[in-house]
């Protein structure tokens, strides 16, 4: 039995082998933690959710000219920022390939101390996000 499960022959699903029969030496981690960048931009998308956690979608956005790569991050059909530049052509990659299998936003809300239009001291509130992205597993069958 035990002699039987180590050496059976593994087999994983297409996604799977597509995605490193393209990058062979790439490691698929379990679980990842990013911040969502851009976050100041996109107050109204971040505002249509609730303070906490909130399941949210990746997209590989073509049309970006700031990054091929870009990843944006969508939460109840909202644009609320981006996935780092500096990990985007990665994410582009695990996005096009279907390897992730779900993905929440905790979303919070800070106080900020700025100047308004007449250059007067104002105080507002500002949400940001970070995500917890979570992967396939790939289990030999």
């Amino acid at each position: 039995m035990i002699f039987d499960k180590l050496f059976a022959k593994k087999e994983y699903s297409d996604e799977f082998l597509k995605f490193h029969e393209a990058f062979p030496k790439e490691h698929i981690p379990d679980t990842q933690f990013l911040n969502v960048n851009g976050t100041e931009y996109h107050q109204q998308g971040l505002a249509k959710l609730e303070l906490g956690r909130n399941y949210v979608e990746l997209e590989h956005e073509k049309g970006n000219r700031h990054d091929r790569n870009a990843v944006r991050v969508m939460g109840d059909g909202r644009k609320i920022g981006y996935i780092p530049k500096t990990v985007s052509e990665k994410y582009r990659r695990y996005v096009e390939y279907g390897l992730i299998d779900y993905a929440y936003a905790d979303v919070t809300e800070k106080k900020v101390k700025d100047l308004d239009d007449d250059d007067m001291p104002a105080t507002y509130s500002m949400r940001f996000a970070t995500i917890n992205i979570k992967f396939k597993k790939y289990k030999e069958e």
